[in-house]
């Protein structure tokens, strides 16, 4: 084994490091966090021969640009950032192995939001709570080396013996297609009117939106004078605050809140949902918990005629 050292010459916006996250810590108030697209983390994963869990890159919009200063094995998923490896153009969705000195920019994302980058091995990096996912709040105290900075060093343990990589074709669904909701506990608060004219239109993704939640811009308003005391939310939690304009929450999603859940995204369509960026348009479809449910074996399903049998978290 060997040290391999990636220097950060420019951190891009918001580059941040991600496995699976913090599961099973809601009840201490931590968030789950871990990618805003997981299937596509887990891709990029295995085209290099990472066990799933093995931390990435996720870049957000504006992609960073890495020095290697040994050989690696690395590969890119989800959005096309127009990655480049020594000024050529670098194919996505395939592992790829880079020289000693070469390196790979990440310019600005076209056709989603977020990208990911793995490099084979063992990441050496600081922990918390069993995790390398960027933290919420504290990150500097938390996980001060998952949150990208120019002049960073990234180092992973590597096999002296490079690995080939793998190639995958991969097509990501309709981006246009409506996002599926289950009813919330809390949708009869609204009139049915109301619910219909928040199904029937449009909404635009704030540019106030972050991996917390994204914020819709939506008419009319959902307004409603019942109050309530906080409740328990997860990652796709559609909350309607006081001003009447829904939250959906996302990766970085608290784990508590005090407004009425509309709705909730299902499982099957948070990583879709994550790769929309602010001034997107979405619109919402209901389904029933069976419906939601066929549709997460069917993904599942997929992703196990490539990566074999995995407990994924959703």
């Amino acid at each position: 084994m060997k040290l391999l050292r990636v220097d950060i010459e420019k951190s891009g916006l918001l580059t941040t490091i991600q496995d699976t996250g913090r599961p099973g810590h809601q009840g201490i108030g931590v968030p789950i966090g871990g990618p805003m697209d997981r299937s596509a983390a887990r891709r990029a994963n295995w085209l290099v021969k990472n066990p799933l869990d093995t931390p990435v890159l996720e870049c957000n919009l504006i992609g960073p640009h890495l020095r290697f200063h040994d050989h690696a094995l690395v590969a890119i998923t989800g959005a096309n950032f127009n990655p480049q490896l020594n000024d050529l153009p670098m194919e996505l969705n395939a592992g790829i192995g880079v020289e000693a000195g070469s390196r790979i920019a990440l310019g600005t994302a076209y056709d989603g939001a977020r990208c990911y980058l793995s490099i084979q091995g063992k990441w050496e990096i600081q922990k918390w709570l069993g995790s390398a996912a960027a933290a919420l709040t504290e990150a500097d105290r938390f996980t001060p080396d998952s949150l990208l900075k120019k002049g960073n060093v990234l180092e992973v343990m590597v096999s002296d013996a490079a690995e080939s990589g793998r190639t995958l074709s991969w097509t990501d669904e309709d981006p246009a297609a409506p996002i599926r909701v289950l009813a919330g506990p809390e949708m009869d608060y609204f009139s049915s009117a109301r619910v219909a004219d928040f199904l029937n239109v449009s909404h635009r993704i704030s540019a106030s939106s972050n991996r917390m939640g994204y914020r819709l811009e939506q008419t009319p308003p959902l307004y409603t004078s019942r109050e309530m005391v906080s409740v328990g939310v997860c990652p796709g939690t559609i909350q309607i605050p006081s001003a009447g304009s829904a939250i959906v929450l996302m990766a970085d999603a608290q784990t508590s809140g005090g407004y009425p859940r509309f709705g909730c995204v299902i499982a099957a369509d948070l990583d879709r949902l994550g790769q929309k960026r602010p001034g997107d348009f979405i619109r919402f479809e209901l389904v029933d918990r069976a419906t939601a449910i066929d549709l997460l074996k069917a993904r599942r399903a997929l992703e196990e005629t490539i990566f074999g049998e995995h407990d994924f978290e959703e």
